[in-house]
């Protein structure tokens, strides 16, 4: 899931409730990769992330590997992600 978290979110609570990796492709990994903004910037989602420790406890996964990448070009945004299952 690369970027696409944000446009997907009224649905997401419907992927993770169901277990859908767990269950229908339970051999699969996920890897996400999400931008997160600084307070005040992000509006949208906020009730259900804002930073990459929200997104872990969210998901839920098991992790092999998570992590941010921010660059003062980025004005505060972060590049967050992680590999589960």
């Amino acid at each position: 899931m690369a970027e696409i978290t944000w446009y997907i979110l009224d649905k997401l609570d419907h992927f993770i409730e169901f277990e859908f990796l767990k269950t229908e492709i339970p051999h699969t990994y996920l890897i996400h990769l999400l931008t997160t903004y600084p307070d005040g910037v992000q509006q949208y989602g906020r009730d259900k992330f804002t930073n990459l420790h929200q997104i872990i406890l969210y998901f839920g996964a098991q992790y092999m590997e998570w992590g941010e990448i921010s660059y003062p070009e980025m004005e505060g945004c972060k590049r967050t992600y992680f590999l589960g299952k």
